[in-house]
């Protein structure tokens, strides 16, 4: 009786251990899609391996499909690798009460994606989806493009808008990397690398300012088109790191 108790126990210890070891593997592998360097200060890594929506940055901010949203292929033509969005099927993807996002913008953040979109004007990612402050703002913040497909950042009241290197061509059905970069009042959009727009203390009340601290993460909203490899970062990107990531294959296992 005493050897069985005790080949059980020992099976049980390697169990264990055996589970440890895979999370373990698992977590390096995820933290390897990204440099060293780029890891610092990221809260939140949505790759889309697989078709997971899962935070990959090892904090759980775990996304939940409602929707009909779905798998598609990525930038380099990897399947299940990047998500698609119908506005039409008012299809996103959602985080509730994103607790992780509370006071972020007091510290400065930067928020960085690859999108593809198939209108003219779509929404990319906003916290909270009421209307407010700026006209086409929404939330307490909140990532968009406008009708000439010019990315668009609000945050409280004040707006910056990037107007794209060519501004008379609309950029239908291509794969471009954005980035935000947000202090409150000095915000910054970089697209393809490149600063396309840098404002300080643009001020637009034009409506309620939402709440501060309060909403859901929105993911997709408005958007007909595809997203890929979404970072939230809790700390000031320098244009140095913003060409690294730029330069970046796809993270796709």
């Amino acid at each position: 009786m005493d050897k069985i108790l005790k080949t059980s126990l020992l099976i049980s210890i390697l169990l264990i251990f055996g589970c440890n070891n895979s999370d373990e593997q698992n977590e390096i592998q995820q933290l390897d899609c990204l440099p060293t360097g780029l890891q610092n200060g990221v809260v939140a890594f949505y790759p889309f391996n697989s078709g997971s929506i899962n935070d990959e940055s090892g904090n759980n901010n775990n996304l939940a499909n409602t929707t009909t949203a779905s798998a598609t292929i990525d930038r380099n033509g990897n399947t299940n690798c990047a998500y698609q969005f119908n506005s039409n099927n008012n299809e996103f993807l959602t985080l509730s009460n994103p607790t992780f996002l509370n006071g972020i913008q007091s510290g400065g953040f930067s928020i960085s994606m690859w999108y593809l979109s198939e209108n003219e004007g779509a929404g990319l990612m906003s916290r909270g989806n009421d209307f407010g402050n700026c006209a086409g703002g929404i939330g307490e913040w909140n990532l968009s493009l406008w009708d000439n497909n010019w990315p668009v950042f609000f945050i409280n009241s004040y707006r910056s808008i990037g107007v794209t290197p060519n501004p008379e061509i609309v950029q239908l059905n291509e794969w471009h990397h954005l980035v935000v970069t947000s202090d409150i009042t000095d915000l910054k959009i970089y697209q393809d690398g490149i600063l396309i727009e840098d404002n300080e203390n643009v001020i637009c009340n034009s409506g309620p300012t939402p709440s501060l601290n309060m909403g859901d993460l929105f993911i997709g909203e408005f958007l007909s088109g595809k997203l890929d490899d979404i970072i939230i970062y809790n700390i000031l990107l320098t244009q140095t790191e913003i060409t690294e990531l730029y330069n970046l294959t796809p993270c796709c296992s």
